[in-house]
């Protein structure tokens, strides 16, 4: 009988327990300290957030601080722009006309996380959800037709990337490459 009044006080406070943990771990998409709902792919990242915080390719930058403005277009599925040279440091604002009648994007990182950012991006397509604006500092959403800017603060010399990684556009050749020197 003691075993049975032991069930029947735990489980409500088992409930409650689980009730509270469930909806104490915050809004919008924060799942504890260490864990986010990745708002933009609907996937679970263990890893840290990266909006605003500097990565291997650098860190968002401000505006008044570009030291250098590359323009460039979007036409036919390519950038104008094959190549951009910057040294360590250096503020660069990067403005895009897409010309195309469809959406592209502009996103810098590195070879691997382009490679992430593709697998991503198809797994979307996959599932029909509509590509949209990601919220991180280093990517750019590109309507078609339209123009977008992005700053970025380059703060470690290497060979990066920028690309559109929207379904079949990085294999038609819309990437470049950015090359950071150190001082």
């Amino acid at each position: 009988m003691r075993l049975g009044k032991i069930s029947i006080i735990t489980v409500p406070l088992l409930t409650l327990g689980l009730l509270a943990g469930c909806t104490s771990y915050g809004g919008h998409g924060e799942m504890g300290d260490n864990m986010k709902m990745d708002d933009d792919h609907g996937a679970m990242n263990m890893a840290e957030d990266k909006h605003g915080e500097e990565v291997a390719y650098g860190e968002a930058g401000m505006a008044m601080n570009a030291s250098k403005t590359i323009e460039m277009s979007v036409e036919d599925n390519a950038y104008s722009v094959a190549m951009i040279n910057v040294k360590m440091g250096d503020t660069i604002r990067i403005k895009v006309k897409n010309n195309d009648d469809v959406e592209h994007e502009l996103v810098i990182g590195t070879m691997e996380s382009m490679a992430e950012h593709r697998t991503e991006m198809a797994e979307m397509a996959e599932m029909d959800m509509k590509m949209k604006d990601h919220g991180a500092p280093n990517e750019m959403e590109l309507p078609e037709m339209a123009s977008g800017e992005l700053v970025w603060k380059f703060t470690n010399a290497g060979m990066f990337e920028y690309a559109c990684n929207i379904p079949g556009h990085y294999e038609l050749g819309m990437h470049g490459k950015i090359m950071v020197m150190a001082n």
